[in-house]
């Protein structure tokens, strides 16, 4: 073999079939569960952006006459803020595992 022969070996070697090619089904596995977790990980800040705005809209929007309904509001945007942000823990470790 000459060294034309070796150089188009070493082109057709770093395809990206060759990265899962000694994989095996663990491997897969862990590689959607940190992809996944980066996927919603990456999701997970405009979702808390879109409920923060929530919050902030209902305090600019607030009245005197309706402490209950303003209560009951910033109540329930924030216990979704705090489901987000376990959800959030979840999948920043499934991304780093």
């Amino acid at each position: 073999m000459g060294e034309k022969g070796m150089a188009t070996q070493k082109k057709r070697s770093g395809s990206l079939r060759s990265i899962f090619l000694h994989a095996d089904g663990v491997d897969m596995l862990l590689m959607t569960l940190g992809f996944l977790g980066a996927v919603g990980d990456g999701a997970s800040m405009p979702v808390l952006l879109q409920v923060t705005g929530k919050i902030m809209n209902n305090i600019g929007g607030a009245t005197s006459s309706v402490a209950d309904a303003f209560s009951h509001s910033i109540n329930k945007n924030a216990v979704f803020m705090c489901y987000v942000a376990c959800g959030q823990w979840v999948t920043c470790f499934l991304g780093g595992f």
